[in-house]
């Protein structure tokens, strides 16, 4: 699934809960116009949250991250990454693993921070 290439670059909302990505899709910085994405990934490195915060009309943001992620998510400030996102939750297990940067979320008018414990 993460070589699938959706064929319509003006998608707007997209949600893909019920598949577990290893890593944020290269595809998805093609969707231009997306502003609506939830996704389910196993980790998500620095390169995959820029990738996520260079989409131009993003304004909410869901992401589940099953387990523990391997390295710290870092939210950075200082490469004008999240310009408009105004919602932003994330699901994981470990409440430790992230970090903002000031400034990285300048229009965030909602933030839902979920830690479940997995059995």
């Amino acid at each position: 699934m993460s070589s699938f290439s959706p064929p319509f670059s003006n998608i707007e909302k997209l949600h893909v809960k019920a598949l577990t990505f290893s890593r944020v899709p290269s595809w998805i910085s093609d969707l231009h116009s997306l502003c609506d994405l939830s996704l389910r990934v196993k980790e998500i490195p620095c390169e995959d949250v820029d990738i996520i915060g260079k989409l131009p009309f993003l304004a909410k943001l869901y992401l589940q991250i099953p387990g523990v992620p391997a390295e710290r998510i870092v939210i950075r400030g200082s490469t004008g990454l999240f310009v408009v996102l105004k919602y932003f939750e994330l699901d994981c297990d470990e409440p430790s693993c992230l970090t903002f940067e000031a400034g990285a979320m300048p229009n965030l008018r909602r933030i839902s921070l979920i830690y479940s414990q997995s059995t």
